[in-house]
This record gives C-alpha cells, sequence and structure tokens, in this order.
C-alpha cells in the first residue's frame, strides 16, 4: 500500500506524531514535502491558480500539495494511494486488518471508475455500501468536507488534477467532483481518523478561509459553472438528476 503523508520540512514535531502512530502499525510513512501558499510568487500563483479565484495562501498550498501527490500518482502509475496530512490522530479501530478490508474493496473498483473514500465520517447523509466488520461500514457519500486522510484511485486522481489545473476549489472540494460526474466519494464509519486539535497542522492554513465573503460563494459558483457548461449534456442532466434526488431523500 502506496501512502504519502504531507508535511512541512520544519514541522518536525507533526512529522515524529505520525512517525510514531505508523510504527505501532508497522507502517513506513512516506513524507511529501507540502507547498507554503505563502511563498508562492505572483508568477507562480498566476500560472497556477485562476484568475478569478476566492482562495486563501493556505488552502492554495494545501490543494497543491495534494495536487503534487495526484501527479506522482500519474506518473508512477499508482493504481490507488493512502493519503494524509500531518495532523491525523488514528484511531484505535484504524487496524491493519481494516486497511486490507478497505484495500480489498478498492481493488474490485473498475479502473476506469474515480472513486475516493474518507477515512472519517464527515456527518453528511450516507448510505452503508457494505460493511467491515461488526462495527465499521464503508458508506457512499453526496458530499464531505476536509481532507486530512483518505483513499484515492488513479482515476480519481487524474480527474480531480485535470479538473483544478489551475486549482479553482479548495481541494476538498469534493461535492464539485461529484456534480462534475468526476468522483465517486464514500467514507468510512465511524471515523478510523481525526485532526488531532492540539497539533497546528499544516492545513490549518486554511483557517484562512473567509466564508463571510461574498465574493467566495459568487466566485466558487461561477468556476463550477466555467466546468459544468462544458460538460455533454447527458453528464448534465445526470447531475440535475442526482441533485433532485439527494434533496428529495433529505
Amino acid at each position: 500500500m502506496k501512502n504519502f503523508i504531507i508535511n512541512l520540512p520544519q514541522s518536525v514535531e507533526r512529522k515524529n506524531n505520525v512517525i510514531s502512530q505508523l510504527s505501532q502499525l508497522s507502517i513506513e510513512p512516506n513524507f511529501i514535502e507540502a507547498v507554503d501558499g505563502s511563498l508562492l510568487t505572483p508568477e507562480e500563483l498566476e500560472n497556477k491558480v485562476i484568475g478569478r479565484n476566492y482562495l486563501s495562501p493556505g488552502e492554495i498550498g494545501c490543494a497543491l500539495s495534494h495536487l503534487k501527490i495526484y501527479q506522482i500518482m500519474i506518473e508512477e502509475h499508482i493504481p490507488y494511494a493512502l493519503i494524509f496530512e500531518d495532523d491525523i490522530q488514528l484511531s484505535p479501530m484504524f487496524t491493519p486488518n481494516v486497511l486490507t478490508q478497505i484495500e480489498s474493496f478498492l481493488q474490485k473498483v473498475p479502473d476506469t471508475q474515480p472513486h475516493a473514500i474518507l477515512l472519517y465520517d464527515t456527518g453528511f447523509k450516507s448510505k452503508p455500501l457494505t460493511k467491515l466488520n461488526e462495527t465499521i461500514t464503508i458508506n457512499k457519500m453526496v458530499n464531505g468536507f476536509t481532507a486530512h486522510a483518505y483513499f484515492i484511485n488513479l482515476q480519481a486522481a487524474k480527474n480531480i488534477l485535470a479538473i483544478q489545473s489551475p486549482l479553482k476549489f479548495e481541494i476538498d472540494a469534493w461535492k464539485h467532483y461529484i456534480y462534475l460526474d468526476q468522483l465517486q466519494l464514500n467514507c468510512v464509519i465511524p471515523s478510523l481518523v481525526h485532526q488531532d486539535r492540539q497539533i497546528a497542522s499544516i492545513i490549518a492554513q486554511q483557517k484562512g478561509r473567509d466564508f463571510s465573503d461574498p465574493n467566495r460563494r459568487k466566485l466558487k459558483k461561477a468556476n463550477f459553472n466555467l466546468l459544468f457548461r462544458a460538460l455533454p449534456w447527458q453528464k448534465r442532466l445526470k447531475t440535475y438528476l442526482f441533485r433532485l434526488y439527494k434533496n428529495l431523500n433529505l
């Protein structure tokens, strides 16, 4: 199982915390240097981020860090990977056996089907797909948030990288990927991985999000519509029907 942990080089405490947790499970961590959005030059931002955007420097750095991993997956033909941010706290239910079962589930997914599995309960309504044991299920999701621990397969990595080149949304815009018919999203319930609120993660940069900014919602919608209008009519119809189904089943 290929894993990636996003971490800034200077964040030694967080790195050691991840190493300590994973070593207890005999998992060798593979660290990827995070992108610090605050250090990007105007030229880099112009090349990597869409002109009309609402993203904070922290959101940009976070997203580019995940996209860096997706690019590696494509270049190395990695069929699926487990991705962590560096503020994780593993649940006692996070065991090698459960990971093996999740891998088995992913291995049954056709290569052409984009798939991601969040290793935490997002709180959104979901439908159980399969039981891993008497306690843990994999559930189908219609939305999600955060990206601190998840499996993703190669097709999903390709699709999200295409959507986010240049960067248009925060990386955890799971709903948008679903509505664009570019991802099938599942989650594990109950949560196997939590965010350690005592550790300031690189992803804590997302606290720079200003949800009160009226332009945020406006620009996010505009960026989504730009992609949505380019879809074939069949996929647009599929999205309309999906959204209707979701609303009727709340």
